[in-house]
């Protein structure tokens, strides 16, 4: 899944939208039903080029098989020539002719002139959208409806929007089929203290990925394939209270992980593959209260639980313990 597209998304949902005026959802919805007629079209001939394109190579290969059965080599049915013109064959040019200025076919139409800049986003979107039902809807942060659509298409007519992006809150991203998430791709949300990605794909999470993320209190990325937590990571969340690591793959913890989170006062890492911690893991969580082990492979509890001074619940059971150092 692409984290870009997909960060858009949520954020436009989840995001205060002022509603257009009458006026604005009119010209919107003249767009839409335009974007929406360009994409038959353009279906259709795509789909024409392929069949064109499929009788062709059969062809060819009946050709050369005939051929190949006589004992005589063919000087003109090569495979390179037909990819060539294959190629040609399903290469729909000037997609956006219709619509788009920028494209070096275009001719100005009526017919298909938009009231807004043409984006292909807006192309994409429109397929998803009921013209005769489009309106500005509240999301309802729980389910993800059609109508989210809708209000996805209008944030992007707003210049200022990624203004309002400072005040967002809360950013849920869970079970959405992440895989990677790139550095600095949350920057500019200063506001935000609660961020969700638990539930996806996401086996690993390198440095300058939280940047920005200075106001972030809770952060959850429980129930994804994370195999390591390298130095640095977090040492942009001098805020954070509550941490979710549980349910991955996890099975070392090295020094300096968590050097940053003097602020932490919930740490969960229940559910890894966990044998051992390096000396000085838990040394700068002078503020932690609860700390979750469950479920890991540890065999023995050494001396470096003494640096968690105001430690209230340490969660154990299920490991492998045999030795509890004194």
């Amino acid at each position: 899944m692409n984290i870009n597209k997909l960060l858009l998304s949520a954020i436009l949902m989840q995001s205060m939208v002022a509603a257009p005026d009458e006026a604005m959802i009119d010209m919107m919805k003249k767009d839409i039903a335009i974007y929406q007629k360009v994409r038959k079209e353009n279906d259709k001939d795509i789909l024409k080029s392929r069949k064109n394109v499929y009788s062709f190579l059969w062809t060819m290969n009946e050709k050369r098989n005939e051929l190949d059965a006589k004992g005589v080599e063919s000087q003109y049915i090569n495979k390179d020539v037909e990819k060539i013109i294959a190629s040609f064959l399903i290469g729909i040019n000037g997609l956006f002719c219709k619509i788009d200025p920028s494209d070096p076919n275009y001719v100005e139409n009526e017919e298909y002139k938009l009231s807004y800049p043409f984006d292909t986003l807006k192309y994409s979107l429109a397929s998803y959208i009921d013209v005769s039902a489009f309106k500005y809807v509240d999301y309802n942060r729980r389910y993800m409806k059609k109508e989210c659509f809708n209000i996805k298409y209008i944030s992007m007519h707003y210049d200022k929007f990624k203004e309002r992006l400072k005040n967002l809150k809360k950013l849920d991203l869970r079970n959405t089929l992440i895989t990677t998430i790139e550095p600095g791709m949350f920057e500019g949300l200063s506001s935000l203290e609660m961020l969700d990605l638990s539930g996806n794909q996401i086996t690993s999470i390198e440095p300058g990925i939280f940047e920005g993320l200075s106001s972030l209190k809770i952060l959850d990325l429980s129930h994804n394939q994370i195999i390591e937590i390298k130095p640095g990571i977090f040492e942009e969340l001098i805020n954070l209270t509550e941490l979710y690591l549980y349910g991955n793959q996890i099975t070392l913890i090295k020094s300096g992980v968590f050097e940053e989170l003097s602020s932490l006062t919930k740490l969960d890492l229940s559910r890894n593959q966990i044998a051992s911690v390096e000396s000085g893991v838990f040394e700068k969580l002078s503020n932690l209260k609860m700390l979750y082990l469950s479920r890991n492979n540890f065999s023995s509890i050494s001396e470096k639980l003494k640096e968690l001074n105001v430690l209230t619940d340490f969660i154990l059971y299920k490991n492998q313990i045999t030795l509890i150092a004194s």
